[in-house]
């Protein structure tokens, strides 16, 4: 009995171990924006996360260096993002429930929000095994608004190994409650276009994407760029 209990024992952990994955990511961001509306400019991006069994756990740190009269850093964990999940999958499409609690500085927060907690769903396939996409529904629970934005990409080859080139169009819109704030009242829907590039080595990718963010999807009034670039590896 003692030995089968530990086979089964070893087997389910021996599961579990198979069926955990973790990643990292450092690099930087222009522009951090949040439902359309930029909230924060040039921040250097923290982020590690891991997943076991369809759980995941993923902490992701906005950092801001400045040097002080004294010579000292300042502006480390300007906003971290916790976010907590569980994933369902399928054939089709899988589909991700979860809550990101977000905590920031106030000159990193959205509107004076220092903490918030946003719940979420999140819809993500591989269209024809070529389009990668995705419809996330998220609830901001102190600003008093939904969100959604959905997401398609268009991988395209270019003949270099280990390089790819990934050009990407979004579109979201925000559902204001009656006591929402001004910033995301005035974004009622935004579009997004971009491109990015990731070059494989030394077990994980450095990549480099570029944006162009519209509240206003008839004109370029208002219009912002954006980039990011870093390296992140998955284990």
């Amino acid at each position: 009995m003692k030995k089968l209990l530990y086979i089964t024992i070893v087997a389910v952990l021996t599961n579990v171990a198979c069926a955990a994955s973790g990643s990292i990511d450092v690099g930087f961001k222009s522009k951090l924006i949040d439902q359309g509306t930029v909230t924060g400019v040039n921040f250097i991006t923290a982020s590690a996360g891991v997943e076991v069994a369809g759980f995941g756990l993923n902490a992701d740190t906005y950092n801001t260096f400045e040097m002080s009269d004294a010579g000292a850093r300042k502006g480390m964990f300007k906003r971290v993002d916790v976010t907590a999940s569980y994933n369902f999958t399928s054939a089709l499409a899988d589909l991700t429930f979860g809550a990101v609690y977000r905590n920031a500085s106030k000159t990193a927060a959205f509107n004076n929000v220092r903490d918030n907690v946003l719940p979420f769903a999140k819809l993500h396939g591989n269209a024809f095994k070529v389009l990668p996409w995705d419809v996330t529904l998220t609830n901001d629970t102190k600003n008093r608004t939904n969100n959604i934005e959905g997401n398609l990409k268009f991988p395209l080859p270019v003949g270099v190994k280990n390089l790819k080139l990934v050009p990407s169009v979004g579109l979201g819109f925000n559902d204001p409650g009656t006591t929402t704030v001004a910033a995301l009242k005035n974004v009622n829907k935004y579009g997004v276009g971009g491109v990015g590039a990731t070059y494989t080595v030394f077990s994980g990718e450095f990549y480099a994407n570029g944006y162009v963010h519209r509240p206003d999807l008839s004109n370029n009034r208002g219009q912002v760029t954006s980039y990011d670039a870093g390296y992140r590896i998955k284990f």
